[in-house]
């Protein structure tokens, strides 16, 4: 941590990177904002029990943006997918708990 950077410089810095795409915050309805760096898109994970979020490395359809873009003639830079479930570390503690 910075010890005298205040919050708004730190998130105006953090929009700045993203505009510049060096990195990209993914919409994954999160308490806090996440940021990732930018590097090949990939899909994510959040744990609806525990709310962690994971990376799948599971690349991303860019042929999806392509028919998209055809089918509506909206100008598409990129779309994000994101799965809900739960983890395996919760599904295990709710076998637990179901078993006792």
């Amino acid at each position: 941590m910075i010890p005298h950077i205040s919050k708004e410089t730190a998130y105006r810095d953090l929009r700045i990177l993203c505009e510049s795409g060096e990195i990209w915050e993914p919409a994954l309805n999160c308490a806090a904002n996440r940021f990732e760096a930018m590097k090949e898109r990939h899909c994510h994970f959040k744990c609806r029990q525990c709310g962690n979020v994971c990376d799948l490395e599971e690349p991303i359809d860019l042929e999806l943006d392509r028919r998209i873009a055809q089918r509506t003639g909206l100008s598409v830079s990129h779309h994000h997918l994101a799965f809900r479930g739960m983890c395996r570390d919760c599904r295990e503690e709710e076998n637990k708990e179901a078993t006792n």
